[in-house]
């Protein structure tokens, strides 16, 4: 999380986190404010059960 804030507000990192049993790669993209603060943080997850 630390390094995606850092990169600013067009980076996105992924990452991996089990939830129900599964393994889901997550995109988050922190939203700053006018001032340059992190107002919030859009988290995108995958299932890609199918695909395994």
């Amino acid at each position: 999380m630390e390094q995606m804030l850092k990169a600013g507000p067009l980076e996105t990192t992924e990452m991996e986190v089990e939830a129900l049993g599964n393994i889901f790669p997550v995109s988050c993209t922190p939203v700053l404010d006018e001032q340059g603060n992190l107002e919030k943080i859009i988290h995108i997850a995958t299932d890609i059960t199918e695909r395994k």
